[in-house]
């Protein structure tokens, strides 16, 4: 009867670790990390959020076209986290932004990171990223502006404020 105890509780444990591996193995392969390119989020299963908020974003022209000429001379990275709100949501309209102004996609640069802020080939301490997702703007090598997490009015007013 104790041996039945034992190995009663042996199983029921067991099986408590296996459902938090697996658990943990199925967020890990759904998350982007590293340096990634614009077609990266049609891909599966990043498209179906992608797609969605960039086709349902209504763009201010008006304002995007006072920083057409300004944006050119800038360069741009983009810190996200394919599992944060904010960046599924702000990250597709930035791009639909960027796609409207023809935008030279050379020159921004995209990077995921995971939950600790951390991706490969990444510095954290570099950018001193603690939110995302955090866009970063530059002009002559020297920082800008920055938007982090949600603009503080519009993705185009805030972009207009930065590049002044």
């Amino acid at each position: 009867m104790k041996n039945l105890y034992l190995f009663s509780i042996l199983l029921l444990f067991s099986g408590f670790n296996l459902f938090s591996q697996e658990t943990t193995s199925v967020s890990q392969d759904k998350m982007m990390l590293g340096e990634i390119n614009k077609a990266a989020f049609l891909q599966d299963p990043y498209a179906d959020w992608y797609e969605d908020e960039y086709q349902n974003y209504t763009l201010d022209v008006k304002t995007l076209y006072g920083i057409k000429d300004k944006i050119k001379s800038t360069k741009i990275k983009v810190f996200f986290g394919s599992w944060c709100s904010d960046s599924r949501r702000e990250v597709p309209r930035f791009i639909k932004l960027l796609d409207y102004l023809g935008f030279d996609y050379k020159n921004v640069q995209f990077i995921a990171l995971d939950r600790k802020k951390a991706a490969p080939d990444y510095q954290k301490n570099i950018y001193d990223i603690q939110y995302v997702p955090t866009f970063i703007f530059f002009r002559n090598g020297k920082e800008i502006g920055r938007i982090i997490e949600s603009p503080q009015d519009t993705l185009e007013k805030d972009i207009a404020g930065i590049l002044k």
